[in-house]
């Protein structure tokens, strides 16, 4: 199943779970235009038809919960302290060895206007989504990206490329 209907899914699950009648959406990428663009489209432009509803609740499963880490679930939560304790949890479940990545922060900044946490923790095999595009187009915000090696000033990340072939990206700390 493609990723971007997992996400569909997974949001689909949590309106029904927590009876959220409403949920907006602040973007959406896609590549190129499909059937999939104009069902996503209805959901975010809120213009979903009964056929639209059958068709995504057939596609709930209510009963799922991803375990394993090479799942590559994105999880959606209503709170920053249920993603972070979702976010150690999953990096416990790893067994690499553990490297903590602290920010250079200059100037005064409310921590909480933060893309990201001030200490980094990340281990070969977490899981990480991109917070902002990269001037070249490597990657872009939002896009899911697994970690395989971690140096000092380096990260390197696996990701799906245009094509849908995996590539590794190096990923440089940025001063």
């Amino acid at each position: 199943m493609n990723k971007l209907i997992r996400v569909i899914i997974i949001i689909i699950t949590l309106l029904c779970i927590y009876s959220i009648g409403y949920i907006e959406l602040d973007w959406f990428w896609h590549i190129g235009v499909s059937e999939n663009y104009y069902k996503i489209n209805k959901v975010i432009l809120n213009r979903l038809e009964e056929e639209d509803y059958s068709l995504l609740n057939s596609k709930v499963n209510r009963s799922l919960i991803p375990t394993a880490i090479d799942d590559n679930y994105i999880v959606l939560t209503t709170t920053n302290a249920k993603a972070a304790s979702i976010n150690q949890t999953r990096l416990q479940q790893l067994t690499t060895p553990l490297i903590i990545y602290k920010a250079d922060v200059t100037g005064e900044f409310n921590e909480n206007d933060m893309p990201t946490d001030v200490e980094l923790s990340l281990r070969v095999g977490s899981q990480v989504i991109f917070v902002k595009n990269d001037h070249t187009g490597r990657y872009y915000n939002g896009q899911i990206g697994t970690i395989v090696g971690l140096e000092n000033d380096i990260i390197h990340v696996a990701v799906l490329n245009k094509n849908g072939d995996k590539i590794t990206l190096d990923i440089e700390r940025e001063l």
